[in-house]
């Protein structure tokens, strides 16, 4: 009679957990997707690492780099303050680098007449290679000698490399404040950014996801570049 009653209890309980953990998953993400389901993913425990440093150049000119490692997803993140993204009114230069295949990496990047130099002492094509370069440069001030900078900044992403990068655990896409604007995915298309969007980007947020806020003015642009002149009613109006 024990034994009855005792697995009579455990079946109540397991029904109630998973009564629970329905409820739970039918109100994820409620806020903000508009009554869809967000999806979700969990990416697992992730670190990220800062280092920074300083560039000078010639005639006492300093740039001030930095860089952001996400070593569980071989992800880099460079910022550079160059005085020639200065004159274009852009303050902070991103470069997003994503390794695949240990071997090889990819950039996203946006589409400006000069990129952020950030000078290594070798070409380096691999993620050890260029985390070992950055954690020796933290704290200290490098002397550019040239204007050499990484190798995948001189040309674009193929569409293999593309589809590699994107294809990839960690999500990369450019957020507004109540709604996915761009979407980082294969034969999209909208996963390049313009000068004036660079130029109006608010902040840049690292936590396991790579997330960019985007103001409600640029907003509308970019979903008219996407639907055409005339974007979709629900589309145009800021939150």
């Amino acid at each position: 009679m024990t034994y009855l009653r005792f697995c009579y209890l455990a079946g109540i309980l397991l029904v109630l957990s998973q009564l629970s953990l329905c409820q739970k998953n039918s109100t994820r993400g409620s806020r903000g997707c508009h009554g869809r389901r967000c999806h979700r993913h969990d990416h697992g425990n992730v670190t990220t690492e800062y280092y920074a440093w300083s560039r000078s150049l010639e005639n006492n000119v300093n740039i001030d780099e930095s860089a952001a490692v996400i070593p569980e997803k071989k992800i880099v993140l460079l910022y550079s303050n160059d005085t020639e993204l200065l004159n274009l009114n852009i303050t902070k230069a991103t470069t997003l680098y994503s390794f695949f295949n240990d071997s090889k990496f990819g950039v996203i990047k946006p589409r400006l007449r000069r990129f952020p130099c950030i000078q290594l002492e070798s070409v380096v094509e691999t993620y050890e290679g260029v985390s070992s370069e950055l954690k020796k440069r933290n704290g200290t001030t490098v002397t550019a000698t040239s204007k050499r900078s990484l190798v995948a900044l001189d040309a674009p992403l193929t569409q293999e490399e593309r589809e590699k990068l994107f294809n990839q655990s960690t999500a990369v896409s450019i957020h507004c404040k109540r709604r996915d604007v761009v979407k980082a995915k294969p034969g999209s298309g909208t996963g390049t950014l313009k000068t004036e969007d660079i130029k109006n980007l608010q902040f840049l947020e690292l936590n396991g996801l790579l997330t960019v806020t985007v103001p409600a003015k640029l907003r509308n642009s970019i979903s008219r570049r996407r639907f055409g002149n005339q974007a979709p009613a629900n589309k145009t109006k800021s939150p």
